[in-house]
């Protein structure tokens, strides 16, 4: 998925567990799809999903994995001649199985984004623009609908702490340290709408022409729009002439922007200034004992924000 190899969007290609081929039957062709997968820079070692154990083959760069019963829903799509791959949803149940909520998290933001990490060491370039792999929504209906398969609990519970329509590593990034709740290093805040529309009145000189804007994390009822500015979008989107009438154009239609750069964002206290600020605007009184560098909040954002170029 992470190297475009994943069709987006995927859902006119979808296969049932009965129109997959005949397994592997010996470690030859598990060996064919190894090198499949090679000029993909995708790591080992693969997860392969066998009909039963005694499908399963040996292999130092394969795990087989007997396929889960009563699957739901079509849940493969065919991505050459050798192999299907598992649709984001169900790839996430098996993500799910292991890590912590903050894995969960951040990989679910990723799926229901419009970016991707790279694949390995080899490719750490993100790539941004893309069709979303999935939405929480049907992760969440893909979840419950096949509620028997280990890792769907622990998914659940992470949804509810995910977004749509995250545009980078660092919108998820700050949506996760705002969001998650203290035990995990956030803040405990409500959950923004991401890149979310907002109709506004656009001036030009005398002319006034209806439009739209979007803004990076949106809290819609407290008329509240927080931008992560990042020197890399602008460099690849343009001046910051567009940025400065963007911001007008909401602020006139009486929304509150505040600016998150990459300084304020790296820097603990000034971050914490930008989370009170937030919660001010949001009604919410924060709890002096939320706040501060707890041994939580420290692993978070190294996990956040030392992985990532931030720039």
């Amino acid at each position: 998925m992470r190297t475009e190899a994943f069709p987006r969007p995927y859902e006119d290609m979808l296969l049932s567990t009965n129109d997959l081929d005949d397994a592997a039957a010996h470690a030859r062709q598990v060996k064919e799809i190894e090198r499949a997968f090679s000029p993909l820079l995708v790591t080992p070692p693969y997860c392969i999903l066998v009909p039963d154990k005694r499908s399963r083959r040996s292999s130092k760069n394969a795990i087989c994995r007997v396929l889960p019963e009563g699957i739901a829903t079509p849940s493969f799509v065919s991505i050459d001649d050798a192999c299907a791959c598992t649709i984001p949803e169900l790839t996430y149940l098996y993500i799910c199985q292991s890590g912590e909520l903050t894995d969960h998290v951040r990989c679910a933001m990723e799926l229901c984004g419009t970016y991707a990490l790279g694949p390995s060491e080899h490719d750490r370039i993100t790539r941004y623009n893309l069709a979303p792999l999935s939405t929480k929504a049907n992760i969440r209906e893909y979840a419950q609908a096949n509620h028997g398969i280990r890792g769907s609990g622990k998914a659940l519970s992470a949804l509810r702490y995910v977004c749509d329509k995250s545009a980078s590593p660092m919108e998820t990034a700050l949506c996760m340290l705002l969001c998650l709740p203290p035990t995990s290093g956030g803040y405990g805040l409500p959950l923004p709408e991401l890149n979310a529309e907002l109709p506004v009145i656009k001036r030009l000189g005398s002319k006034r022409v209806e439009g739209v804007r979007y803004g990076d994390l949106v809290y819609r009822s407290a008329r509240l729009i927080i931008e992560y500015q990042s020197r890399l979008f602008h460099e690849y989107a343009g001046n910051s002439d567009e940025d400065e009438e963007r911001r007008d154009d909401l602020e006139m239609m009486g929304h509150h922007v505040m600016f998150v750069t990459p300084s304020r964002f790296k820097n603990f206290e000034r971050f914490e200034g930008i989370v009170q600020r937030i919660a001010h605007h949001l009604g919410i009184s924060l709890n002096s004992k939320m706040m501060g560098p707890t041994h939580e909040r420290l692993e978070l954002r190294k996990k956040l924000l030392e992985t990532e170029l931030v720039y």
